[in-house]
């Protein structure tokens, strides 16, 4: 487990300096972290993008592995969050003493661990999967991959290593599937896509939701059931 050092406290507290000055800009800043629409929504649309701008058979397979190996780098980071020990999100560390963000509401994030990004996770898998399909596509990808996870240091959600950490887990991972042998079940996907289109889009559509999303309603339904039992 990476644990804060004079790296992480360098940066948080140099962007700490900006903090707290402008509504407008802790806005933005937070609109863009917290947002969507400009984050896991926008990384989905562009694997649509590729998927019928590549109609290629293995171009298409290769996005459904990718696809899997990002929402499992994404898994990964929730189980290390929630496995290693815990250590403090910038925003609540005491001895940093930093400006709270214009906006930002107490309590935001607390009880989760701040290592790794679970976020970074799944925004660099995705601009990895994107990169190896399209690398002008993926320059853009990374670039914001990169954009909307340093928000969150801004906003003192994470230290630098931890977004750091998610990153490295989820370009491995996408690395890792894309050298895997192809399963010969996948090409049954493509099979339902050809036979029968309006399910297999009606599915891919929700699949696409939940990714979009980072799979909140799922797990809201799985916080019910928890504290049912």
């Amino acid at each position: 487990m990476a644990i804060p050092n004079d790296f992480d406290f360098t940066i948080v507290l140099f962007l700490n300096k900006f903090v707290g000055k402008s509504r407008l800009l802790d806005g933005s800043v937070e609109l863009i972290s917290d947002t969507l629409i400009f984050s896991n929504v926008l990384f989905v649309a562009g694997l649509w993008l590729l998927w019928f701008k590549y109609k290629r058979e293995e171009s298409r397979i290769r996005l459904f592995m990718g696809g899997i190996a990002a929402v499992l780098a994404a898994l990964l980071g929730r189980f290390l969050q929630l496995s290693l020990p815990f250590h403090v999100r910038p925003l609540y560390n005491a001895d940093l003493q930093l400006t709270w963000p214009i906006g930002v509401a107490w309590g935001t994030l607390n009880h989760w661990n701040s290592f790794p990004s679970d976020h970074a996770c799944l925004f660099f898998a995705l601009a990895t999967l994107i990169w190896i399909s399209d690398r002008r596509l993926g320059v853009f990808a990374f670039f914001w991959a990169a954009i909307t996870s340093s928000t969150r240091i801004y906003l003192a959600y994470h230290y630098p290593t931890d977004i750091l950490g998610g990153a490295a887990i989820g370009i491995l991972m996408v690395i890792l599937f894309h050298r895997l042998p192809l399963p010969s079940v996948v090409y049954r996907l493509l099979d339902w896509e050809r036979c029968a289109s309006p399910s297999f889009y009606a599915v891919a559509f929700i699949a696409s939701y939940l990714a979009g999303t980072l799979f909140s309603d799922v797990r809201a339904i799985a916080r019910l059931i928890g504290q049912s039992l």
